[in-house]
């Protein structure tokens, strides 16, 4: 069976389901804030990324967030 695009076709379409998807970018690395592009050089976050890796967290642990099923996350330091 497809997947829904959209919760109106899960609507229309008996059986169909509506999958989302939440993309995030790992927070600022000192590369970033130079405009240096990194690719898959391991460049760590630096203390702003970090905060920021800090309030996302805070946020999607907060009571009534987003209720997140799955994370896919890559294997560099900046996104773990």
């Amino acid at each position: 069976m497809a997947a829904a695009t959209t919760a109106d076709d899960a609507a229309t379409f008996p059986g169909w389901t509506c999958t989302e998807f939440l993309l995030l970018r790992h927070g600022q690395t000192t590369w970033n804030a130079a405009g240096v592009m990194q690719g898959q050089a391991d460049s760590p976050l630096d203390e702003v990324g970090i905060a920021q890796a800090l309030a996302l967290g805070r946020h999607l642990a907060a009571p009534g967030s987003l209720g997140i099923d799955a994370v896919a996350s890559s294997d560099l330091s900046r996104a773990a």
